[in-house]
C-alpha cells in the first residue's frame, strides 16, 4: 500500500510540474503573438505525451467532453461560470466556442460514477441550457506536435 501511495504522490508531483511547464509554453505563445517558437513547440509535444500518460497512471483513464449551451451571456455570469469550471480539478481543457455550442470542456475522470458526480455538482451550481456529454472511446491522436 505504501508503494502505491508513493507512486501516486510522485505522479501528482510530476503532473504539477507538467502543468507549470504548459503555462511556460502558453506564455511563449502569447509572447510570439499566437506562434510558438520551435524549442517551446518541441517541449510542448513531449509534455503532452508525459501529461497524458501521467493522467492514465493516476487512474484518470476516462475522458469526457462536454458541449455546453448557456442561457446567459453577461460578463458577470461568464465570470461565475469560469470560476466554477476552474474549481473543478478534473477540467483539463476549457474553451469558449463560436457556433452551435457556447463552451467545450474536457474532463479526465477515473470512472463514470465520478463523472456523474461532477456533472450533478455543475448543474446544481449554475444554470445551463444544455449539456451534451461525449465519452471518448479511444485516443487516436493526443500527442501531436505543433505544425511549425
Amino acid at each position: 500500500m505504501i508503494l502505491i501511495e508513493k507512486f501516486y504522490a510522485s505522479s501528482r508531483r510530476k503532473v504539477r510540474f507538467l502543468n507549470v511547464n504548459f503555462r511556460t509554453v502558453s506564455a511563449c505563445r502569447k509572447m510570439h503573438v499566437g506562434d510558438v517558437c520551435r524549442s517551446c513547440a518541441i517541449k510542448a509535444s513531449s509534455l503532452v505525451r508525459e501529461f497524458n500518460s501521467a493522467g492514465k497512471r493516476l487512474g484518470l483513464g476516462l475522458t469526457v467532453f462536454l458541449l455546453i449551451r448557456t442561457r446567459q451571456h453577461s460578463e458577470s455570469w461568464l465570470e461565475k461560470f469560469r470560476r466554477i469550471m476552474l474549481d473543478i480539478p478534473n477540467v483539463i481543457d476549457f474553451h469558449r466556442l463560436a457556433g452551435d455550442y457556447d463552451y467545450q470542456v474536457k474532463l479526465a475522470v477515473p470512472d463514470i460514477k465520478e463523472f456523474d458526480r461532477i456533472y450533478r455538482d455543475l448543474i446544481a451550481r449554475i444554470d445551463l441550457r444544455t449539456v451534451t456529454s461525449c465519452i471518448s472511446m479511444e485516443d487516436y491522436c493526443d500527442d501531436r506536435e505543433y505544425p511549425i
